[in-house]
């Protein structure tokens, strides 16, 4: 008999135990759920207080995703540009705390751990392409959420005052008001989440077919006053 009460308390609470995990394990997915639903209203907060920094001599190109040929984009536009100008070139990465991993591994930190300038030619990393493109200089800037706009203060302290910028990134979209801001979308239609806010806000959406080698790079130049100018009308967006 007592044998008997020994193994049944065992049970239940073996039983008992893994009811506590299954509901640790679900009050932690909730929690996750709630803290990305929480980053969402926050960023479209920001998108509507929108940028307390204003430099109309950078230009901004973002994209509705993975793959959408930003950085093909940029490069084309730095090649363009610096036949006439100084071109100094700025990416930007986010990290959000649902990302571990940095995007790459890049030289010559300058302070905090978040600015980096390329100095290398000869690599696959986008900022390589960068500078071979023609770019003057070519910083990266990686950073949670919260330091971005500190990190872009730091980058702007690099490069001469009135500095030709041209920066891929969609997360400085948050804290700077550029001269231009271009969205790259793909031709699959597909638009992440922090992404769509700020579709409203380009001055030119343009989708890439990887193909045509983007002719809209004619209608984007630098007028008299060293602004970046747009020689044809906002496209208005009315899907996605």
């Amino acid at each position: 008999m007592f044998c008997g009460i020994v193994c049944w308390l065992q049970k239940r609470k073996e039983t008992d135990g893994r009811f506590s995990l299954q509901k640790e394990v679900k009050l932690d997915r909730e929690r996750y759920i709630f803290s990305k639903a929480l980053q969402d209203i926050n960023y479209t907060q920001k998108m509507v207080v929108y940028k307390v920094i204003e430099n109309k001599r950078l230009i901004l190109v973002g994209g509705t995703g993975r793959n959408v040929g930003k950085t093909e984009f940029v490069c084309r536009l730095i090649q363009q540009t610096a036949e006439l100008y100084n071109v100094y070139a700025l990416k930007v990465s986010a990290i959000f705390p649902d990302e571990e991993v940095f995007h790459g591994h890049h030289g010559g930190l300058l302070q905090s751990q978040r600015l980096f300038e390329e100095t290398r030619f000869d690599t696959p990393k986008d900022t390589s392409r960068m500078l071979r493109a023609g770019a003057k200089r070519v910083f990266y800037l990686q950073s949670d959420d919260e330091f971005i706009e500190s990190g872009y203060l730091e980058f702007c302290n690099q490069v001469p005052e009135g500095s030709i910028v041209i920066c891929e990134s969609n997360s400085l979209g948050y804290h700077v008001k550029p001269g231009l801001h271009i969205i790259i979308k793909g031709s699959r239609g597909i638009i992440k989440p922090r992404a769509k806010n700020q579709l409203k806000f380009a001055d030119l959406i343009i989708t890439s077919d990887e193909q045509s080698g983007f002719p809209e790079l004619d209608s984007i130049s630098i007028n008299s006053r060293g602004i970046w100018a747009l020689q044809v009308e906002r496209e208005q967006v009315t899907g996605e």
